[in-house]
């Protein structure tokens, strides 16, 4: 955003007329962008019930959300259902392919995933980059809430569960020797 400001510092300089139109132009979509960032913000810290199901995380998110998990997983044939029967597929289907997504952990996402479960399923965090949050919403691993005002992340039981069973010390020996998920992958083909 540094960066932003000071190239529109630099054509403020130059004042042409076709450069004020293209930094208004500029400036509206970047607010725009700021505002879409925000109501994205405000939505992932939204109060949750603590133990949360699958299927109540789920319901959290958009037709568009979900959409993106099934992509994710590559799952076929239900890209057309509605909301409701989309929701009752994934939760499952998820637990049953989680593996299919713990390949693609780095140890990063693999320790916080861990700290999480290792706190029965729900961590406290502060100043939480919710860019970061993208990968786990994606693939149903992790999802954000706020508890008694305080932003949390957690893990639904049924995919603590199915984590537990799926990883096995192979994988996680690979992540914690840094190898990348394209090596996981072809380490587990052969």
């Amino acid at each position: 955003e540094l960066v932003v400001l000071f190239r529109l510092k630099q054509i403020d300089k130059l004042n042409t007329p076709i450069l004020k139109y293209f930094k208004r132009r500029f400036m509206s979509m970047y607010e725009i962008l700021s505002e879409l960032r925000r109501k994205e913000e405000a939505k992932a810290w939204t109060e949750i019930d603590f133990p949360i199901s699958l299927k109540e995380a789920l319901e959290r998110l958009t037709k568009v959300e979900l959409d993106e998990i099934r992509k994710t997983y590559d799952f076929k044939g239900i890209s057309s259902l509605n909301k409701a029967d989309l929701i009752d597929k994934l939760v499952d289907l998820i637990p049953k392919y989680i593996s299919r997504t713990l390949k693609w952990l780095d140890e990063e996402r693999y320790s916080l995933i861990e700290k999480i479960i290792h706190n029965k399923g729900l961590l406290k965090v502060d100043g939480f980059d919710i860019k970061k949050i993208r990968f786990y919403k994606r693939s149903a691993l992790v999802f954000t809430g706020s508890l008694d005002g305080k932003k949390v992340l957690f893990i639904p039981g049924e995919i603590i569960v199915a984590i537990k069973e799926a990883m096995d010390n192979n994988t996680r020996r690979w992540i914690l020797k840094g190898h990348s998920p394209n090596m996981i992958r072809q380490s587990n083909q052969e």
